[in-house]
């Protein structure tokens, strides 16, 4: 029995939102909205032009789209947890590489495996995880879950810009690839 002073635990399910909220936050920042961070700096490293840069996000745009539906089979066999952690871990390692490779087509393998592990860290993936732990909230909590989608497009590419102005691009991707990998042993918990 309740007493007055105490409080009933949080519902298990707001703490899978935040895990949502923060790879959709992730998935997206980096695959979408930091890119534009990245633009000038990758120019002036590689003197690739912009429409080289752009077809990056339009190959790994196919490739993410593409995934989803294995995904979408993969949640059911495998779960959840699983996705999650490969996505971060891809994400991430292809977030790292990006400053770091020389030609202009490893640069769009790179990408094209950035969005394939994005889509295994966020969207459908951790909708899912959402959905499976509501019934009567799920609207907010979804809402809340992909949220984290428009903030990364605040708060990310600002913070890439101020890492590369002090760490360099090598730096900021190094920062930010590591983030991504370090969330996947939180996405697993």
């Amino acid at each position: 029995m309740l007493s007055l002073t105490s409080r009933p635990p949080i519902f298990y399910g707001w703490y899978i939102v935040g895990i949502a909220f923060s790879a959709n936050f992730l998935a997206t920042g980096t695959g979408f909205y930091a890119f534009n961070a990245l633009l000038e700096p990758l120019y002036a490293l590689r003197g690739w032009n912009r429409t080289d840069l752009n077809l990056a996000m339009a190959i790994g745009t196919v490739f993410g789209f593409l995934s989803q539906y294995v995904y979408g089979t993969l949640l059911i066999r495998i779960g959840v947890k699983r996705l999650m952690l490969f996505g971060a871990v891809t994400g991430g390692t292809a977030f790292i590489l990006i400053p770091r490779v020389p030609h202009l087509w490893q640069f769009y393998l790179v990408y094209a495996l950035l969005y394939t592990g994005n889509g295994a860290l966020g969207g459908i993936v951790a909708g899912t995880a959402v959905n499976n732990w509501f019934v009567r909230k799920r609207g907010k909590a979804m809402g809340i879950a992909t949220a984290g989608m428009s903030l990364s497009g605040a708060l990310l590419p600002l913070s890439a810009l101020i890492l590369i102005r002090y760490a360099g691009l090598s730096g900021a991707t190094l920062c930010i690839g590591a983030i991504m990998i370090l969330f996947g042993p939180v996405a697993w918990l």
